[in-house]
């Protein structure tokens, strides 16, 4: 299991980025043939119930992206539909991932603690507000 896993993981590194999810979609459909009737079930609604989690902890604090692209990513490999928005996604976040690094690189150290605190404050505050919506 952990081999094919990671040999899924460098097929998905190795595409390049604009066509890797539809890469990963056509592989798929070629060895879905393969699969059993279980796995061409429990593939789908895995993704669909991690990507599900992931919108969760989107609203409420939690590690919401990675779900989402982990749940997104196994839902391309079985839609078109999905691999096409995932790949138009890829490129934007690494535009502005790229913007951000640009921009981190240019600061200066006061400006990069002011930065990290302002990012703790805001996660600390959406924490609580979590903690305050759900608890009480």
């Amino acid at each position: 299991m952990w081999r094919a896993l990671k040999r899924h993981w460098r097929e998905l590194r190795s595409s390049r980025p604009g066509r890797r999810f539809q890469e990963q979609y056509e592989r798929h459909q070629r060895a879905r043939k393969q699969h059993s009737g279980f796995r061409k079930f429990a593939q789908p609604a895995a993704g669909f119930a991690i990507f599900a989690v992931g919108l969760a902890f989107c609203i409420l604090p939690g590690p919401g992206l990675p779900f989402v692209i982990l749940g997104g990513a196994l839902l391309a490999g079985e839609s078109l539909l999905v691999a096409r928005p995932m790949d138009w996604l890829e490129l934007r976040i690494r535009k502005i991932l790229g913007w951000i690094r640009r921009q981190w690189s240019r600061t200066t150290l006061a400006g990069k603690c002011a930065a990290v605190v302002l990012v703790i404050a805001a996660a600390s505050g959406a924490g609580y507000g979590g903690y305050q919506f759900f608890v009480r």
